[in-house]
This record gives C-alpha cells, sequence and structure tokens, in this order.
C-alpha cells in the first residue's frame, strides 16, 4: 500500500476515533445532565415544601388569605363590590399578609442554597359561586389565575408541588335588587408551585466541571492526533527532500566525475600525450570539471556549518563596493543592469559575506529566468540600507514563498526540476544576511518576475554608518 493511501486511511480511522468519542461524550453527558436535572427538581421540591409547611404555620398564610377571599366574595354577591373591581379588591384586601410571607420567604431561600434561584408561587386558579344550586365561575382555570404569593412565571418554568381546595358551609345572603335570602357556597381551588426559572443556573453550574472536562479529553485528542499527523507530514516532507536532495547531488557529481573519467583516461592514450594543444585543452577541461565539483562540496558543507561561522564587520563604502561587484560580473545570457545610490554610503558589514549572498541571488536569477532578459541590481538608503535583484521570470506561487528560503528545498514542476541545483543558494543566502544583522525577503507573483530584497540595519546613533 502506498504511503498517501496509508495516511488517508489513518485519517478517516481517526475522525471516526473523534467522533465516536465525541458522540459518547455527549450522550453521557446528556444523561448526566437529565439525572441531575431530576435530582434538582427533587430536592428543590423537599427545600420548597419545607418552606411551605414552615410559612402557612408561622403566618397562617392560606386560610387568612382563603377567609378574606371569601368575605369579598359574598361583598361581590350582595353587590357592594363589581365583578371588574372584585380580584382588585382582594388583592387590597390581602396585601399585608402577603408582603409578611414575601419577607420570610426572602429570609428563608437566604439561608438556602438551593432556593437562591428558585421562587415560591401560591395563586387560586379557580372559583365558582354557587347560588340556589346554580353555579357561577368567577375566576376560570383557563384564565389567568390570581397570583397571592411570589411572581408570575411561563408554566415551562413551574414545578408542581401540590393542589389545594376550599368550600365553605352554605350562607344565606340577601341578592339585590330583591333582597331575596338565597342560599350560597363558594368553591376555591388553588395550587403551588416552585418558579425554576433559575434552573439552568443552578444546573450549568454543577455540570460545569463535568462538561468542561468531556469538552477537554475530545480537544485532547484533536490536538494529540493534529500533532501526529504535522509530524506524519513533516517526516514525509523531509523524506522528499532528502530523497531530492540526493537525486539532484548525484546529478551534480555524476556528470563532472563521468567528464573526469573520460578525460583521465584521454589522458594515458599517447597520441593526447603527443599533441600539447589536446594535452593542455583536456587539462583545461579537467580543471574545470574539478572546480564544479569542488563547488558542489563546498556548498553542502557550507549549509552544514553555516551557522558557526563568525565575521568580523568593517566600515565600507558600499555604494562603491556594490559598482565594483556589478563591473566583476560577466552573464553570457543576461543582461545585468544596476541602479546604485546614493554615490557614497559608508555602511559598517562584512564584505566577502555579503558578495557571497549576492552570487547566489544573482546565480538564482540567471537560472530561472529566460535568455536574453535583464537582472537588475538596485540599492538605495532609508530606515535600513536596501539591495534588491529583480528578475523577469515567471515568479513564484504564494504558497511555495514561505518554503524556498528551507534548505535543500527546489520549487518542482510535476516532480520534475528542469534546472540544476541542490536547493542551497537561498538558504545560504538567508543565513548569510542574517549573520549580518538583516534580513531576506522575496516580493513575487506569478508571472510578474522576483525580487529578492536584502534589508542591512543601519545603526546612525553608534556612528556606523555615514551618508555623503
Amino acid at each position: 500500500m502506498k504511503t498517501s493511501y496509508k495516511i488517508k486511511a489513518l485519517l478517516i480511522s481517526c475522525l471516526i476515533i473523534v467522533s465516536t468519542l465525541s458522540l459518547m461524550q455527549f450522550y453521557l453527558v446528556k444523561a448526566t445532565y437529565q439525572l441531575k436535572k431530576e435530582k434538582y427538581n427533587d430536592d428543590l421540591k423537599i427545600a420548597a415544601g419545607k418552606f411551605y409547611d414552615v410559612t402557612h404555620r408561622k403566618t397562617k398564610l392560606s386560610a387568612t388569605i382563603w377567609a378574606n377571599l371569601q368575605a369579598t366574595i359574598q361583598l361581590y354577591i350582595e353587590g357592594k363590590v363589581s365583578r371588574k373591581d372584585l380580584l382588585k379588591a382582594i388583592m387590597i384586601k390581602n396585601d399585608s399578609v402577603t408582603r409578611i410571607a414575601n419577607q420570610y420567604f426572602s429570609n428563608i431561600s437566604a439561608k438556602t442554597p438551593l432556593l437562591k434561584n428558585a421562587d415560591y408561587v401560591e395563586r387560586i386558579d379557580e372559583v365558582i359561586i354557587q347560588v340556589n344550586g346554580r353555579n357561577s365561575i368567577l375566576l376560570a382555570r383557563s384564565g389567568k389565575p390570581y397570583i397571592y404569593f411570589g411572581h408570575s412565571a411561563p408554566k415551562t418554568d413551574l414545578l408542581l408541588l401540590g393542589g389545594q381546595s376550599f368550600s365553605n358551609s352554605k350562607w344565606l345572603v340577601k341578592i339585590p335588587p330583591t333582597n331575596r335570602l338565597s342560599l350560597c357556597k363558594v368553591f376555591i381551588f388553588g395550587s403551588s408551585y416552585v418558579n425554576t426559572s433559575g434552573w439552568k443556573r443552578e444546573l450549568f453550574g454543577q455540570m460545569a466541571s463535568i462538561f468542561l472536562l468531556a469538552v477537554g479529553l475530545i480537544v485532547a485528542v484533536i490536538i494529540l492526533f493534529y500533532l501526529m499527523f504535522s509530524a506524519i507530514f513533516r517526516q514525509k516532507k523531509i523524506a522528499e527532500i532528502q530523497t531530492d536532495f540526493a537525486n539532484n547531488i548525484t546529478h551534480e557529481l555524476k556528470t563532472p566525475l563521468s567528464s573526469v573519467s573520460i578525460i583521465i583516461k584521454s589522458l594515458g592514450k599517447q597520441e593526447v600525450q603527443a599533441n600539447p594543444v589536446l594535452f593542455n585543452e583536456l587539462l583545461q577541461s579537467l580543471s574545470r570539471q574539478q572546480i564544479k565539483i569542488q563547488q558542489t562540496v563546498d556548498s553542502v558543507l557550507e549549509s552544514a556549518t553555516l551557522t558557526e561561522l563568525k565575521i568580523e564587520k568593517t566600515s565600507i563604502n558600499i555604494s562603491t563596493c556594490l559598482n565594483e561587484y556589478a563591473k566583476s560580473i560577466f552573464l553570457d545570457t543576461h543582461t545585468l543592469i544596476t541602479d546604485i545610490s546614493p554615490e557614497t554610503f559608508i555602511l559598517r558589514t562584512h564584505l566577502p559575506t555579503l558578495q557571497n549572498a549576492l552570487n547566489n541571488l544573482v546565480e538564482n536569477a540567471v537560472k530561472y529566468t529566460p535568455a536574453g532578459t535583464t537582472i537588475t541590481l538596485k540599492a538605495y538608503s532609508g530606515d535600513n540600507y536596501y539591495i534588491e535583484v529583480i528578475d523577469k521570470g515567471s515568479g513564484i506561487a504564494i504558497s511555495q514563498q514561505t518554503m524556498i528560503f528551507n534548505k535543500f528545498y527546489r520549487i518542482s514542476e510535476q516532480n520534475r526540476h528542469t534546472v540544476k541545483g541542490l536547493g542551497l543558494g537561498l538558504y545560504i543566502s538567508k543565513h548569510a544576511i542574517e549573520q549580518l544583522g538583516g534580513h531576506l525577503t522575496l516580493k513575487s507573483e506569478p508571472g510578474s518576475g522576483s525580487t529578492f530584497i536584502i534589508q542591512l540595519p543601519i545603526d546612525e546613533n553608534k556612528g556606523t554608518s555615514y551618508r555623503g
């Protein structure tokens, strides 16, 4: 099985594991939540029930309320209170006792943790008056109940504690306008609840540690999988780079070594030794191949020991040095254009290290731009001193720009490298500029060429640079 298929299979397996673990955690948290909610409701009922018993024993709330209600209803039957003002009259009559009971509940709930986020509610749901055997509904169950203790709340937030009913014995009342005595009886139906609108806050407080633990476990597993795949892809990339490097260096060394082998065999022939001109040409060719092999080996060694190099900066006229450097470069297939200003600029740096970086950048521009195009060497001063190597090649994709300075990295074209090289030039240049205290960056777009920018520091406070 190919490595890519193995990685895909591993990725799918990890996704299945994470999904299964997430579902298990979800159902466990949900089940725990339901159990805690049921227990919370049971505990709340017990706490509220104790309060109900104590409150009614201490304040005689229900007896007082219902007695006042009966008296007000009798006034209504006798025509002394209109139906419209009936509930208002009841509320006024019960105001003092409800205030006492509410205050008592506040004192109790402050000492009872479960009741801090709850509200005790007592209400009358239905009132029926029976006069001479005929029923008249003053308050219907389908209507708005009369809450004489607590506050109104949605039905979904009310937890029923119990129901109450009251009916008085029959009594005779005078019913206007005839003032004829009639037999009357009152039926009152009420209920008590706990308003659990604060249950979510209470329950979530209890569930916070469980929820965080469940989420933390899933996040930890995802992070572990992420780190694992990052390591796998990183190792895969390193393996590809190493394989690519081995192929490139084999190619870079095999060609000159083959030439050296042929030249050595040719030098051993008598007819070659007898021809001084041919003999010298072969020796020069052998020297060129030796230089090429030496340059390849030096590049690899330099990349391995780059961080160990120590440089000593000196003050130089960077403008003059760059102009002289440009004159020393001979390009067979390209034209070098210079744009260096100002004419005199003293900078503290290490010229051989800077020239080494420039050599790699110019060589890179020659390799990756069509023959006959121009390469520009531009320099100018600002907050720092800038040196730019500008080419008119095909440009570099944004996705590749962060990696081209990596060791042995080369931009591939469908796994085929059309340009020779080891992928060390830009890596060496970047580290060389960093040793000078500067930065090497890239500006490029596909189809618009590339600009490599060397940024060298100017320390005017210490007098290490001079502009003339």
